[in-house]
């Protein structure tokens, strides 16, 4: 099957890409603009697709995608002083601040998620993965869930993107 068979589209409201703040209010300058959006991308788009995330949740498993892909995924790996460039530019900084945060914040999301919660939120968020793949019963799916959406609270008041904590302060598995 080719992918645009299986790609599942839906209407929702984005962020305006050009929008400026300098012009806010006006009628040409909307702070958000309709968009099609493939809700199988991700199990995160398909969850929000379905109401089963916030908005504030999805804010954090997109940061923690972000940082997740800034660290390529794995963290901080060893740096090749062998390697020559070609285009003629100078060395590059092997490690540069980017990658450098990012690290910092997976490391704080691991140390305060645990490491099973952890590894569930950077397997859906940081890789794609789905619960289908991840589970194989309805009830293991459903926990996972829960799991994903309490996590994801706790990361975005570490993250400092909500001021309120998971409802569900004792599913610890550290």
């Amino acid at each position: 099957m080719t992918a645009y068979r299986q790609a599942k589209l839906r209407a929702k409201e984005v962020a305006n890409p050009v929008y400026m703040p300098a012009h806010d209010g006006e009628k040409w300058n909307p702070r958000k603009v309709p968009a099609l959006v493939n809700v199988r991308e991700s199990a995160v788009a398909s969850l929000e697709a379905r109401g089963q995330l916030d908005e504030c949740q999805v804010k954090t498993a997109d940061a923690f995608r972000a940082y997740w892909e800034a660290t390529g995924g794995v963290g901080a790996r060893a740096i090749d002083y062998t390697r020559e460039y070609v285009d003629g530019r100078g060395a590059i900084d092997p490690l540069p601040e980017r990658r450098l945060t990012a690290s910092e914040k997976l490391r704080d999301a691991k140390t305060h998620l645990g490491w099973r919660n952890y590894d569930l939120v950077a397997k859906v968020c940081g890789e794609g993965r789905s619960f289908r793949e991840l589970a194989t019963s309805r009830r293991e799916r459903d926990t996972m869930a829960d799991n994903l959406r309490s996590s994801l609270d706790d990361l975005a008041v570490l993250w400092k993107l909500a001021t309120r904590p998971s409802r569900d302060v004792t599913r610890r598995n550290a």
